[in-house]
């Protein structure tokens, strides 16, 4: 998002900072139902746990997206991103600066208003191709939102880019057995 080492010269931890703010997070999410998020179940869901955040309904809209679009096509050996700025472009999402309010210093994509209003764009485009497969309601999104994704083309490593049907047995019962997570 732009920000730089020198940015953050002698600021404190998150942490820290979120204890300095007596609990101002913690009270903000009280109130909230629905928190949705790019990538937010990998990145930001374990921030918030640990910050003690009582964590509401998550809809990751990378999953969605994994689960929506799960055959994106290949070009060459580059697996398909779903990184948010990769799906709006190549679903033509352009939220507009009124989508999210004005007076916001910077209107580009990795700005945080921006980036908020492209995974709204994101999520009302998933939810609308998706169509009967989520019961029409938020709750059946945000359980697709929940369960794992198939892949198809392994999306790190030595082998990135690959097929996983081409890719040697022993380094995938490698990778299951020692790694945490297979969320990218």
């Amino acid at each position: 998002h732009h920000i730089v080492g020198v940015d953050l010269d002698g600021a404190p931890s998150v942490l820290v900072a979120m204890h300095n703010q007596e609990g101002c997070l913690v009270d903000f999410m009280s109130g909230v139902d629905v928190v949705v998020g790019h990538n937010i179940n990998t990145y930001d869901a374990p921030i918030l746990d640990r910050l003690g955040v009582g964590l509401p309904c998550l809809l990751d809209t990378i999953r969605l997206a994994h689960h929506t679009f799960s055959e994106l096509e290949q070009v060459g050996n580059a697996t398909p991103s779903y990184g948010l700025e990769a799906l709006r472009w190549r679903f033509g999402l352009h939220p507009r600066k009124g989508d999210w309010g004005e007076g916001h210093a910077r209107w580009a994509p990795h700005a945080a208003a921006f980036d908020v209003a492209t995974c709204r764009a994101l999520l009302a485009y998933c939810v609308a191709a998706m169509g009967d497969m989520t019961g029409s309601s938020y709750a059946g999104v945000a359980d697709q939102s929940l369960m794992p994704y198939r892949v198809h083309v392994m999306p790190f490593g030595k082998h990135r880019g690959q097929r996983l049907d081409r890719i040697p047995k022993s380094y995938i019962r490698w990778a299951l057995n020692n790694m945490d997570s297979m969320d990218g």
